[in-house]
This record gives structure tokens, C-alpha cells and sequence, in this order.
């Protein structure tokens, strides 16, 4: 085994349908250089496991995809019963998640549900808790 440290510079845009594999360009440092660490070359056409860090995005919270709405916004029900529309940082999202850097804490419902005409202080009504971390799904209440 030999290692060797890079950075990773470029991601290819697909993935390939036969391995699954997607494919990414790593630059590294005087890759033929050898020494008593590295005893052989980064030669070309070498295959290679790869172990890439990403960023640590600290506090962060996961939500379900369905309840980040257009704009990086969320809909939060608050302590009172009213819709609150905060805006928050999204770190990454999916199909399935978002990842939520500022905007919303441990806790907190957050909709997922389709609300019409949503209105900052409209009474909502909880109508089923779905076990995920800050979700449920809510209804109009109207009064």
C-alpha cells in the first residue's frame, strides 16, 4: 500500500452506467517524486482507492427534501400555532434530504405538507406527526 495526498479538482458531470463509478480528476503534489514514504511513483493509468473529506458544516440539521420550498425557505410551525417563512442556508441537498446550516433549530416542526396561500401568522393545525426529525404535515385551519 502507498499513499499519496491530493486535491480533488474536478468531478465528471455523469455516472458510469456500467460500474456505477463516477469519475473525478485529482491533482497531487510531484506525483513521480520518490522517497522514503513514497518508495513508488503515482504512475499513470494506475488504479486507485480514494478517500475524499468533505467540509464539516457544524450545527447543521437534516430535513426532509419536501420541506425546503423555493427560495431556501421553510415553513415552521411556532410555539403559538402560526406559520412563521424563515429563510435558511442550505449546505447540500437531494432528492431525499437538505441539509440546513442556519435558519431553524433542533425541534422545531417544520412542514412538509402542501400548504395554499401560505400567510407569515396563519393559524395551523397539526394533523400527522410522521417520526422524522423536524417534520409533520399540517393543514390550513381557517377561522
Amino acid at each position: 500500500h502507498h499513499r499519496w495526498d491530493g486535491l480533488l479538482t474536478r468531478l465528471d458531470a455523469s455516472v458510469s452506467r456500467e460500474t456505477r463509478a463516477i469519475y473525478a480528476t485529482v491533482e497531487v503534489a510531484n506525483p513521480y517524486e520518490i522517497s522514503e514514504q513514497r518508495p513508488m511513483p503515482l504512475a499513470v493509468g494506475l488504479f486507485v482507492d480514494a478517500q475524499i473529506a468533505g467540509r464539516i458544516v457544524e450545527n447543521a440539521m437534516t430535513i426532509p427534501a419536501a420541506g425546503l420550498r423555493a427560495g431556501n425557505q421553510v415553513y415552521v410551525i411556532n410555539d403559538s400555532g402560526v406559520l412563521e417563512i424563515r429563510d435558511v442556508d442550505v449546505a447540500y441537498r437531494n432528492s431525499r434530504i437538505a441539509v440546513i446550516s442556519a435558519g431553524v433549530r433542533a425541534g422545531e416542526i417544520i412542514i412538509i405538507s402542501a400548504i395554499r396561500n401560505p400567510i407569515p401568522g396563519m393559524r395551523l393545525q397539526i394533523i400527522e406527526e410522521t417520526g422524522e426529525s423536524l417534520s409533520s404535515q399540517v393543514t390550513e385551519t381557517i377561522h
